[in-house]
């Protein structure tokens, strides 16, 4: 869903910044109001949201691409988390009640 990495900077920048508000979205309309999430999870969702806020620069260097290796990954991890927290830990929950 997001370009190649051949593609310039600030376009794959912009491309996660969109992504992120698409998730935020999508992730408000599926969890509800009030979703059951921890901590860390919590933290995760601001930080989307933060992203989602965010406008790239138009040009980088190789620290910025370094940065936007950490920041892509992060987002990933951030994503399974909210799955984890919103799919799979209510069902764990129910098998262990």
């Amino acid at each position: 869903l997001l370009p190649d990495e051949d593609a310039p900077l600030a376009e794959r920048s912009e491309a996660l910044f969109e992504w992120c508000r698409g998730f935020l979205g999508g992730f408000g309309l599926a969890a509800g109001k009030d979703p059951p999430l921890t901590d860390e999870s919590r933290e995760a969702l601001d930080d989307l949201a933060r992203l989602a806020a965010a406008t790239p620069e138009p040009d980088g260097d190789d620290e910025d691409e370094a940065a936007y290796a950490e920041i892509e990954e992060f987002v990933r991890v951030a994503a399974l988390l909210l799955h984890g927290d919103c799919v799979m830990g209510p069902r764990h929950r129910h098998r262990l009640n």
